[in-house]
């Protein structure tokens, strides 16, 4: 939609908060880091705020695996993980980095 602003670079494995949990699966990733993974998209979720695609056959700590494509003006990417409406789609396939990325 016209204004919002659009994403589609990555999806989240696992947002360290610091929590121990968190930090334990962050971990785990480290020996998979710089591994390139090809990703089946089978949906698109729609909600005021954002658009994903769907990502399936690959857990992560969302409730639905995904990649925010856009969200609506002043909206944070994050709110495209309150998504509940998932529509199928045709498939296709998408090849991405395993990365970490770290605040700075």
């Amino acid at each position: 939609p016209e204004n919002w602003t659009l994403y589609g670079h990555h999806m989240t494995i696992v947002f360290n908060d610091g929590s121990e949990a968190k930090q334990l699966v962050a971990n785990g990733l480290d020996a998979i880091l710089g591994f390139t993974q090809q990703l089946r998209v089978d949906t698109i979720g729609i909600s005021d705020e954002a658009i994903a695609f769907g990502v399936s056959g690959y857990k992560t700590q969302n409730e639905h695996a995904h990649i925010t494509i856009a969200t609506a003006p002043g909206v944070k990417p994050v709110k495209s993980n309150e998504i509940v409406n998932w529509l199928p789609i045709d498939g296709f396939y998408v090849t991405g980095t395993i990365n970490k990325f770290e605040k700075k």
